[in-house]
């Protein structure tokens, strides 16, 4: 892989992860304003994994570790983001 293609899969790594802690602060700040838990902490899990897929990309050595992590922090970034859109979007009795 030349620097250029290694250099533009950081950066895009990069962007999947300040858009996940973007996630977590909207997390935060929900949990603070309302008054109910959100479990943004959790938003940590899928910004470490995807972030260290990133790294396994750009280093050349994705094979089955990179893909996991790619599916892992992925799979879990939609299953969190799904559970903070139920718990803003539900009504609270």
């Amino acid at each position: 892989m030349t620097f250029l293609a290694q250099a533009l899969m950081l950066l895009a790594g990069l962007a999947v992860v300040m858009l996940t802690l973007t996630l977590l602060l909207i997390g935060r700040f929900y949990e603070r304003s309302a008054g109910r838990r959100s479990g943004y902490q959790l938003f940590l899990l899928p910004a470490g994994l995807l972030a260290l897929a990133g790294v396994f990309a750009a280093s050349d050595q994705t094979g089955r570790a990179g893909s996991a992590l790619w599916l892992l922090g992925g799979g879990s970034l939609m299953l969190l983001c799904f559970s903070l859109y139920r718990q803003m979007t539900k009504r609270s009795r």
